[in-house]
């Protein structure tokens, strides 16, 4: 210390982060390991049972729905006007982000995170690098409610074992219908969407003081403006089929 430094400065911060980075991977792959060794023999006597060429189906079914994401990434940053990274780039960081979503707990955040910030360092604006990751993701979570509706509408009429199941499908049902429908008119009318995020801001400020409840009510109305563009003319039938796909 006699040269002056203080010693917040002569720390390598860069190791630190290494360090810590090594530390978590070990403690996430410490924590997994006992669970893979102990899978049941139930489990893996029906992995006995599985045919190569169901395995087969099933590893290419998962490869066009994985690459049917990327494609809807892709469309994002086209609807935003934003500079879209080589294809082979923008498959190896979709690759990427599906094994953290898989492997992490709370991995479906911090892929969308990390997606965002590898679309940030390939000249993308930085909030449409997070608004493109957040539209993919929000696409693909409205396409399965509404799988699950038609789903349940197709199967309504088949006898059921399990009552639990029924009550279950009783709640959720119109929980899923009503956010159906305020997602529907919150991209038809961008309004509703800025209303929406304002109140929701306005709640969370509490705890978040420095969280701006009017630009988060202009940022929401501008997501939704954005996703009219992706729903709008040939591109829409293009966007809306690879969301099912995926």
């Amino acid at each position: 210390m006699s040269d002056g430094a203080p010693l917040i400065k002569r720390i390598n911060w860069r190791l630190v982060w290494r360090i810590t980075w090594i530390l978590l991977i070990a403690g996430v792959v410490y924590t997994l390991l006992p669970t893979l060794t102990k899978m049941p023999e139930q489990a893996r006597q029906s992995l006995e049972q599985v045919q190569p060429y169901a395995l087969l189906i099933g590893l290419g079914l998962e490869f066009v729905a994985q690459l049917s994401g990327m494609l809807v990434l892709k469309r994002s940053l086209r609807a935003l006007k934003q500079p879209s990274p080589p294809d082979w780039v923008l498959g190896q960081v979709w690759y990427a982000q599906m094994a953290v979503a898989v492997l992490l707990p709370g991995g479906s955040v911090t892929a969308t995170v990390m997606v965002a910030d590898a679309l940030r360092k390939r000249n993308v604006e930085p909030a449409e690098a997070a608004t493109a990751a957040t539209l993919t993701k929000a696409l693909s979570i409205v396409t399965l409610i509404v799988l699950f509706v038609i789903g349940f509408g197709l199967s309504s009429g088949q006898p059921v074992s399990s009552s639990s199941y029924v009550d279950a499908v009783a709640i959720g049902m119109p929980i899923l219908i009503i956010a159906i429908a305020a997602l529907a008119a919150a991209i038809i009318w961008p309004k509703i969407a800025g209303s929406l995020a304002g109140a929701g801001a306005k709640l969370a400020q509490r705890f978040v003081k420095q969280l701006s409840p009017k630009q988060i009510r202009s940022r929401a109305e501008a997501i939704a403006l954005q996703s009219q563009q992706m729903l709008r003319g040939r591109q829409a039938w293009g966007t809306v089929a690879y969301s099912f796909g995926y």
